[in-house]
């Protein structure tokens, strides 16, 4: 006899649906029909079929936050580019590979940072393909009313689960450097958009940030961050932002 036996997968054949009959699921079994068919490549803005539903989402809907379990086709195709193209462009941005990770982890987790993630992939294809048609499988907006929709959800949302946690402060400012992001996106090289807006995003990420910082470096990352958006809104002759502490 072994000194640690491992336990034993139970099999049992059986011939009803896929991807595992009723009777294994409700006994804990290992079906062998377990076994997931393959998703077609949806259809993306007027029959465009160049994406996949995510990963994540083909393999367990009931598993995924609610925010996430109904998305159309376009939307779950503008996320997949969120998740190949922008969190790429981010970690590049900051210099620091975490950031890939991290925001997309948190657009699975978080409400506020999933629509800031949709707008910030609207934007950026928009920039990289203005001739993209509009997103007809979302009423026919086009990408910069559609992007205004979720930026502004993003914000409802993040204010809605703000409270006096560490945890909340900290996807607060995650949640201002998104939507700094999302107002260089919506502007351009030399117009950042709304400047009132990126100045109150930077502020309000600064004035919380402080308050973690005096925690623990642990937040570090959170400051670099900010701090390059800082700079690159000052470097373009903004003078509105207080001074860097």
């Amino acid at each position: 006899m072994e000194p640690n036996p491992r336990p034993r997968i139970r099999h049992k054949k059986c011939s009803e649906a896929r991807p595992a009959c009723h009777q294994c699921v409700s006994t804990g079994r290992k079906c062998d029909f377990d076994v997931a068919p393959p998703i077609p490549p949806i259809a993306g803005p007027h029959g465009s079929r160049s994406f996949l539903l995510p990963t994540t989402i083909r393999e367990s809907v009931l598993g995924l936050a609610p925010h996430m379990r109904d998305l159309c086709a376009s939307e779950a195709g503008y996320f997949e580019y969120f998740r190949y193209v922008c969190t790429r462009d981010i970690a590049l941005f900051f210099e620091d590979q975490m950031w890939s990770t991290l925001v997309l982890t948190k657009s699975l987790a978080e409400p506020s940072i999933y629509h800031a993630a949709m707008a910030t992939a609207v934007l950026s294809r928009n920039h990289y393909a203005p001739t993209m048609p509009s997103l007809s499988a979302l009423n026919a907006l086009s990408a910069t009313e559609y992007a205004n929709l979720q930026y502004n959800l993003a914000i409802r949302a993040l204010n809605a689960k703000l409270d006096s946690s560490n945890a909340s402060a900290e996807l607060a400012v995650i949640g201002s450097i998104l939507f700094t992001n999302i107002e260089f996106l919506r502007g351009s090289a030399m117009d950042f958009g709304n400047e009132s807006l990126i100045e109150v995003h930077i502020t309000g990420g600064m004035r919380i940030l402080r308050q973690l910082m005096a925690l623990g470096n642990q937040y570090q990352y959170l400051r670099n961050a900010l701090y390059q958006m800082y700079m690159q809104y000052s470097w373009n002759g903004r003078g509105g932002l207080p001074e860097w502490t």
